[in-house]
């Protein structure tokens, strides 16, 4: 009941049934319905100029799986320390 009531202190009904008949999610409890009304009005921020990196990296994304390898070699077969 408590969720239910802080729920609509910040949605209206109207906007919670909108929600629902759109999302078609009816197995959430309100706060869990809270968190994804207010997640779909975020947005990512604007990025920041910057002049401390390297044009060759600008949207340079790391290759995770080499990292783990040298971070855990014995997982990929590597020697057990």
């Amino acid at each position: 009941m408590k969720g239910l009531r802080a729920l609509l202190d910040r949605h209206t009904l109207y906007e919670i049934a909108q929600w629902l008949e759109e999302s078609q999610r009816w197995d959430l409890a309100p706060h869990e319905i809270g968190v994804l009304m207010e997640a779909k009005h975020s947005y990512y921020p604007d990025k920041w100029e910057e002049s401390y990196t390297p044009s060759v990296l600008i949207d340079y994304e790391t290759d995770l799986t080499v990292y783990d390898q040298r971070l855990h070699p014995a997982r990929e077969g590597g020697v057990q320390r």
